[in-house]
């Protein structure tokens, strides 16, 4: 009669102990998915050293950023990296907060520095500038694969001095189809 009773409750058990060696195998990997997007800030957006960028992203990843193109794969990053730490080459980063659920990660991140460059047709102004974004990453077996990045770029713009004159500028509309995205379609009145 006892062995009856001792059945479910070994079977509860065992049944406890997978769920928690679940779980916290679930708590190792989004530590190292944390610990995977600090490296990623430190040596590729601190330091400049894009080699980093194929040890950490995979080939066929997408970084989607607000009313810019998509970013399709490192070769690309690397270029968009380039350009920018080109505009501004002593920019720093650091990760203000950091959340993790399963296999995604979200910063909330500030930039700062000093525009020494070109960046999307804007000569260098020497301005120092300090901007903020909310980031989310993506894993697939220990890599980035997609990237949803929402950055400050009106604020970093107004630093910059460089919107349109208030009496003229941008009638926006989205482009339909797979590329959406924000264009500049003609000149129109504020007011």
């Amino acid at each position: 009669m006892k062995t009856i009773y001792l059945i479910p409750v070994i079977a509860i058990a065992v049944s406890v102990v997978f769920m928690v060696g679940c779980k916290s195998q679930e708590m190792v990997r989004e530590e190292e998915n944390k610990a995977l997007i600090r490296d990623e800030f430190e040596e590729v957006w601190n330091q400049g050293k894009l080699d980093v960028i194929d040890d950490i992203y995979a080939t066929d990843f997408i970084k989607h950023i607000f009313a810019r193109p998509d970013v399709h794969g490192p070769e690309e990053l690397k270029v968009s990296a380039t350009m920018f730490l080109t505009a501004f080459p002593d920019a720093q980063f650091r990760i203000d907060d950091q959340i993790a659920e399963g296999d995604m990660v979200v910063n909330r991140w500030t930039g700062s520095g000093t525009h020494k460059g070109e960046l999307m047709g804007i000569s260098p102004s020497g301005l120092q500038v300090t901007w903020t974004g909310i980031s989310i990453y993506k894993f697939d077996e220990g890599k980035i694969v997609e990237i949803w990045v929402n950055s400050g770029l009106l604020g970093l713009l107004l630093q910059l001095d460089s919107l349109p004159p208030r009496h003229s500028e941008a009638y926006i509309s989205a482009k339909g189809g797979k590329d959406n995205r924000l264009k500049l379609t003609k000149e129109i009145p504020l007011n």
